[in-house]
């Protein structure tokens, strides 16, 4: 008896009424070479339709820059529950003077989103207004928080723009 895979009283298909070409791999090989099989890849090929972004789009997916900073110092702080200082700060921004200030930016925002929410009856307000990131929402309770932790970045971007003007200023002049 034959090994078969399959028990043949589960499939009842006659197949002498197939007509099977001359060889296994004739049938794979064979090529329509006609004008008219020409003429429809041609027109395949030039309907494929494509998809271009403007210059200015960003060219990755995902949160920004400067959301997944100010993203990343809020679950730090509240979800995570660490104990936020300048030198996370610093650490979150690279020292970089313009993402802090980037970053205070965002946290002067967040304050007065929160205060809009209270005036317009919701509950709490998004960390990322434009969505993203880890959906994290603050609400009213953490207000006084948001504005110690603009104080610490406010520390921070001072502490790096004295250090740029003391190596400004005991940089030797030429």
């Amino acid at each position: 008896m034959d090994f078969s895979p399959f028990p043949s009283s589960t499939y009842n298909v006659d197949v002498s009424s197939y007509e099977l070409p001359a060889s296994p791999t004739a049938a794979l090989w064979t090529v329509d070479s006609s004008e008219a099989a020409l003429k429809n890849c041609q027109r395949r090929a030039a309907s494929k339709k494509t998809v271009s972004f403007a210059e200015d789009v960003k060219p990755h997916d995902g949160l920004t820059g400067r959301n997944a900073i100010f993203d990343k110092l809020i679950s730090a702080y509240f979800v995570e529950q660490r104990e936020i200082s300048e030198l996370d700060v610093l650490h979150f921004t690279g020292q970089d003077y313009t993402k802090i200030t980037a970053l205070h930016e965002d946290l002067t925002d967040m304050i007065n989103r929160i205060a809009e929410a209270v005036e317009d009856g919701r509950q709490c307000a998004p960390v990322l207004p434009r969505g993203g990131g880890l959906c994290t929402k603050l609400c009213p309770p953490h207000l006084p928080y948001v504005r110690v932790l603009d104080r610490v970045v406010e520390a921070a971007a001072n502490r790096v723009l004295r250090a740029q003007l003391s190596f400004a200023t005991a940089a030797p002049s030429q």
